[in-house]
């Protein structure tokens, strides 16, 4: 069982990645029998553009930005949202704190804002499901607990995902797919809106942690 890991805040480039084979010359068995080789490979693209979360209202076409440049056999987390809460006053009482937006270019572009989103790619040739799960690093905020609702939408590779996630040091799923004989290709799953339930009177400070996101491949 292979694991995949990636830090939601680190920042990847793209690259080409690819194998060759070589054919094999014929045998002869007899006078009266042959054995001739057949080739043929699908190497891995140089980039595969990020896809919508929906499929079925693309719009606007945005460029996050810099993606996951280890595209391994064809299973890969290609991109992860960075999430800010931002700032907010010292309360005496409890607060609720919402991430922003992720940015990205569209195609004219202009910055366009859209869901805090994970992106996976799965173009192996075998594909025997996989499971991401994300967890943070280290506490982030005493008493505090931030909460994702993870989606997808319909889809025909074999994915679903978790509707509600508490988030703490401890692994947690985020989706998973059972695609053994479904399709292959990229996905995008939104990370819903993602808040911070902030305790009363929780100290001044900046506050701040590293989500871990692990990608392993096999059922369970």
């Amino acid at each position: 069982m292979k694991s995949i890991k990636l830090l939601s805040t680190i920042a990847l480039m793209a690259t080409l990645a690819g194998t060759s084979i070589q054919a094999f010359a014929a045998t002869y068995d007899g006078p009266t029998e042959a054995n001739s080789s057949v080739t043929a490979e699908i190497t891995v693209p140089e980039n595969i553009g990020i896809p919508p979360i929906d499929p079925a209202d693309p719009e606007p076409p945005v460029d996050p930005g810099e993606t996951n440049p280890e595209r391994g056999d064809g299973l890969s987390i290609r991109y992860v949202s960075s999430l800010d809460f931002g700032a907010t006053e010292f309360s005496t009482g409890a607060q609720r704190l919402t991430a922003s937006l992720d940015s990205g270019l569209d195609e004219d572009s202009e910055v366009q804002e859209f869901e805090n989103m994970v992106t996976l790619e799965d173009i192996r040739g075998e594909r025997d499901g996989w499971q991401l799960t994300v967890r943070q690093a280290t506490a982030f905020m005493d008493g505090a607990v931030m909460t994702m609702n993870p989606n997808v939408a319909a889809n025909d590779f074999g994915v679903t995902t978790i509707s509600t996630i508490e988030l703490s040091m401890e692994d947690e799923i985020f989706a998973q797919a059972d695609n053994e004989e479904a399709d292959a290709g990229v996905i995008s799953m939104g990370m819903g809106e993602v808040t911070l339930d902030v305790p009363a009177r929780a100290g001044v400070g900046e506050y701040a942690t590293t989500l871990v996101w692990n990608l392993t491949n096999g059922p369970e």
